[in-house]
């Protein structure tokens, strides 16, 4: 990770438009959602990080959650932008903007996260950690204008290893 996550953020402060602060879930995925068919109610669960926001950040924390398909994505995007009557250019710029800062947040807490648990799960457990960050580290890259290429899973996996046998 950089050295300064900070200046990620600063960098891109500038493309930051004015769009309407809303209520925002901040955690909108399948696992917060219940749909009873039967008495016809949806019902958003887990409001623990509810906060006001730009509107687009709900639905950037979403995509970011949701990993669509490019053409489910679409049809989510233009929906949305038809329903709320947004010019879709404007709302993909910045969905993309708050989008790629979810990506960095994520590898930040994500690391903390793993490294909490690290000596409280096998190596195999590890290993999957690793795979799963190297994912989420890659993505992050792109975002910070850097090449993914520069490092590899196997090196994801050693530090992980080597975190893990020096906390037991």
């Amino acid at each position: 990770m950089p050295e300064n996550i900070d200046d990620f953020i600063k960098n891109r402060k500038h493309e930051i438009e004015d769009a309407p602060f809303v209520l925002s879930h901040s955690d909108i995925h399948r696992k917060n959602i219940i749909i009873n068919d039967a008495i016809k109610s949806t019902v958003v669960i887990d409001w623990e990080l509810t906060l006001v926001a730009p509107s687009f950040y709900d639905i950037s924390i979403h995509l970011h959650k949701m990993r669509y398909e490019k053409q489910q994505e679409h049809l989510f995007l233009n929906t949305i932008c038809e329903l709320s009557k947004t010019d879709n250019d404007f709302a993909r710029k910045q969905i993309g903007l708050y989008r790629d800062i979810e990506e960095v947040k994520s590898v930040a807490i994500d690391i903390v996260r793993y490294l909490s648990i690290i000596n409280e799960i096998n190596e195999e457990q590890a290993i999957s950690n690793a795979k799963r960050y190297f994912t989420k580290l890659a993505k992050a890259y792109i975002c910070w204008g850097k090449d993914p290429e520069t490092f590899n899973v196997k090196k994801i996996i050693s530090f992980f290893i080597e975190k893990r046998k020096n906390s037991i």
